[in-house]
C-alpha cells in the first residue's frame, strides 16, 4: 500500500518537473535567437568607421539598451532603433500593445493617462476620463511607470575636449 503511494508521489512530481521544463523551454523559443546573444559593444574605431549608436535586448535584464555598436566587434543582436528591439525581442509586451483612442469627447476626459509611444521611444500623456492602469493596455497611470515598463536604457554621452 505504502509503495503505491510512493509511486503516485513519484509520477506527480516527474509530471510538475517536466511541465515546469516545457513551460521555460516555451519561454526561451519566444524569444528571437539573436537577443539571447550578449550585446557586443565597441571597443576601438573599426578602419576609418566610428563606432555608432544601435539597441541590442539584454536577456538578463529583459530589456533594449542603447550602445555603441562597431561593425568588426558586432554579432546578430543589433537593431536600428528600440522599437524594432523591442518587437523581436519582447513581441508581446505591454509597451508595444496600441493605446486606445479615447471613446468619449476631449470636453469629458479630466485625468491623465500614459502610454509608450515605440515610433518616438517615449512616454506619452493623453487626456482619459478615468486613469487606469492595464496591462492588457498600452496604459499607465503615471510616466514614471511608463517609463520603468517600457524605456529603453540609454547610453549616457561623455566628450572631452582638448584644448589647443
Amino acid at each position: 500500500m505504502q509503495a503505491g503511494k510512493d509511486r503516485i508521489m513519484i509520477f506527480a512530481m516527474a509530471v510538475i518537473l517536466a511541465s515546469s521544463v516545457i513551460e521555460l523551454s516555451e519561454a526561451k523559443k519566444a524569444t528571437d535567437w539573436r537577443c539571447q546573444l550578449p550585446i557586443k559593444h565597441a571597443t576601438s574605431m573599426c578602419g576609418n568607421n566610428a563606432p555608432e549608436k544601435k539597441w541590442g535586448y539584454d536577456l538578463s535584464e529583459n530589456k533594449c539598451f542603447e550602445y555603441w555598436y562597431s561593425k568588426c566587434e558586432s554579432n546578430q543582436n543589433v537593431f536600428t532603433k528600440a522599437g524594432k528591439c523591442l518587437e523581436v525581442c519582447k513581441p508581446k509586451s505591454q509597451c508595444l500593445k496600441d493605446p486606445e483612442p479615447p471613446k468619449l469627447p476631449s470636453f469629458l476626459h479630466f485625468s491623465k493617462s500614459w502610454y509608450f509611444n515605440a515610433s518616438a521611444t517615449e512616454c506619452q500623456m493623453r487626456q482619459v476620463t478615468i486613469a487606469t492602469a492595464s496591462k492588457e493596455k498600452n496604459r499607465f497611470k503615471s510616466k514614471d511607470k511608463c517609463i520603468n515598463a517600457c524605456m529603453p536604457s540609454y547610453i549616457k554621452e561623455v566628450r572631452s575636449y582638448v584644448e589647443q
